[in-house]
């Protein structure tokens, strides 16, 4: 491998934004950074970047970071979860305004769309389907939260947080029911399946619970990661059952009748990879410049990534000749049509009067 140049300029690449992500790391000692605008927008870069990786089939020595996509889509989920439930919670008028909220969302959606479709694109390539379960989550979110909620009724949530929680497993757990990938590989997958399969993400939907959660825990999930024994003990428990899990993962994806047992085995994983990025930035402040500019425009460069691959790929012998180089050009070009795509809808938002703060 090192005798590959595209394999150590591709990994070099991906090495060189992981040391930008973290460049600027300082201590934080009233440790309010954890879930800030600037903590999220990290996480939302590495995450983007990841999912961008594993889409880009240069193989898997090419994309070594988009092995945790999965992860990543999770922490997707988490974040608009958590998002949503805090804005609604602390920014008055916030329902009241969530239909520009949706708009922000469907907008840009349509717009790639319609892009895809002008050039005879693959229209939902690059996992686009997420922002239709998204649209779909943030919809109910807004129906529930309007028609419920009040005081906490058990554990510190309300009944609107409630209902959320278990209308998301219910998703999650229908689509893995109904939507099994090998399934639609042998043909097999008709009626709700196949409705259901250009949803999909079942298990990584329950990020979108777990973050509902957290809003109403973190007054206690912070100080008892604060102190320190409690969080060795969570990080040693995590590190121990994570590559166990791991290779269990890798034995069971590949054989059909025990889906079920891998779909526990992503959701664990899922939680306590997040328990892990959790306990390891306590105590510190994230953010520089540079990966806030690319956590800004990380749903444009989801949105655009599968347009960019299938260009290249349609124009170019890249992806066969040159998978290192291929790597880097689609995440060049993708964040640079992110930020083109960025500017046009601050000025059509701007246009519309969909500008003001959701």
């Amino acid at each position: 491998m090192l005798s590959d140049p595209d394999f150590l300029l591709s990994n070099l690449f991906q090495l060189s934004f992981i040391v930008l992500a973290l460049c600027g790391i300082r201590r934080d000692r009233k440790n309010d950074s954890f879930m800030s605008r600037d903590y999220t927008c990290v996480l939302k870069a590495l995450c983007c970047f990841s999912v961008i990786l594993a889409h880009t089939g240069a193989g898997e020595k090419y994309c070594v970071l988009g092995f945790v996509h999965w992860i990543a889509v999770s922490l997707f989920f988490f974040f608009s979860g958590y998002g949503l439930s805090y804005s609604a919670a602390h920014k008055p008028g916030y329902l009241q305004a969530f239909h520009k909220r949706i708009l922000k969302v469907t907008i840009p959606l349509l717009l790639v769309l319609a892009l895809k479709t002008a050039f005879s694109c693959e229209p939902w390539s690059g996992g686009m389907g997420y922002m239709l379960v998204a649209i779909l989550f943030y919809a109910v979110f807004f129906l529930i939260r309007r028609a419920s909620g009040g005081k906490a009724s058990f554990w510190g949530l309300d009944m609107a947080d409630w209902i959320l929680v278990v209308l998301t497993v219910f998703y999650s757990l229908s689509v893995q029911f109904f939507h099994d990938s090998r399934m639609a590989d042998r043909g097999e997958v008709t009626g709700l399946a196949a409705f259901l399969a250009l949803f999909g993400w079942g298990c990584q939907s329950l990020g979108f619970a777990y973050g509902i959660i957290l809003v109403r825990k973190l007054g206690v999930f912070k100080p008892f990661l604060a102190r320190r024994r409690n969080a060795v003990i969570l990080l040693a428990a995590c590190l121990a059952l994570l590559p166990f899990l791991a290779l269990a993962y890798l034995r069971a994806r590949n054989v059909f009748f025990v889906s079920w047992t891998e779909y526990a085995l992503r959701a664990a994983m899922v939680l306590l990879s997040l328990l892990v990025i959790a306990i390891f930035s306590q105590g510190l402040r994230f953010g520089n410049p540079a990966i806030r500019l690319v956590g800004s425009v990380s749903s444009e460069m989801f949105l655009l990534h599968g347009f960019v691959i299938e260009m290249l790929n349609r124009h170019t012998g890249l992806c066969q000749s040159r998978p290192g180089l291929f790597v880097i050009l689609v995440c060049l070009l993708s964040f640079a049509g992110a930020l083109t795509l960025h500017g046009l809808l601050r000025g059509l938002y701007k246009l519309i009067r969909l500008d003001a703060k959701v």
